[in-house]
């Protein structure tokens, strides 16, 4: 749910029903923070991407037993290829007061700190946006976007391939402005002539 999504990360109030009885106000406190196995769904307009954090945790935490436990690992951790030791012991030390501690500390120590994205998770964020991006996934299957205003397209390439997507060419032309893609009204193709250009995307070549 997108729109619950980006009510609930605004941080406003918002409506919700107690156990399907009448509507309340809730006023949101907390951040969304969601865990899956599986790659996210969603309808990734420019709202959904400026709110989203997307980082994939590569680390493995397995012992001999395993599957895929590498022949030649030691047992030890690895931070190179990201395999660690299991530890069943986990959930019950998180109970103990030293882990308790531990955790209070960490909170408190960074609470009061503004906390920077990583460059490697934005730009992972924004890979997987694209990947959700149905028409930008569309486009990029013949055409390179390259939001360089000398690369040109005719503007019947790009209808005969989304238009059908939008309601109007207003709403296409705003979803294509958020990649780089800009349209001219005036100015004519100068393969067939026919007016209103596409600037910012090309062709792909054979080897891309």
């Amino acid at each position: 749910d997108v729109d619950m999504i980006k009510d609930i990360v605004s941080g406003g109030t918002i409506q919700y029903r107690k156990l399907y009885s009448r509507a309340h106000e809730l006023i949101v406190q907390f951040k969304l923070v969601n865990l899956s196995q599986q790659e996210p769904n969603a309808d990734c307009d420019a709202g959904f991407r400026r709110r989203a954090i997307i980082a994939e945790c590569r680390s493995r935490f397995i012992d001999e037993t395993y599957p895929d436990c590498p022949d030649d690992w030691s047992g030890e951790d690895d931070y190179e290829r990201r395999i660690f030791p299991v530890d069943y012991s986990v959930s019950k030390k998180i109970k103990t007061e030293s882990y308790k501690l531990g955790l209070v500390k960490y909170l408190m120590e960074f609470s009061c700190e503004k906390i920077t994205i990583p460059i490697a998770v934005k730009n992972e964020t924004t890979a997987a946006m694209d990947a959700l991006d149905n028409i930008r996934s569309s486009l990029e299957e013949i055409y390179v976007i390259t939001g360089n205003p000398i690369h040109i397209l005719g503007k019947e390439k790009i209808h005969t391939m989304i238009r059908d997507e939008f309601n109007s060419d207003r709403s296409m032309n705003n979803k294509l402005k958020t990649y780089g893609i800009t349209y001219n009204k005036s100015k004519r193709c100068p393969k067939n002539g026919s007016k209103g250009i596409y600037l910012g995307i090309r062709l792909k070549l054979d080897d891309e």
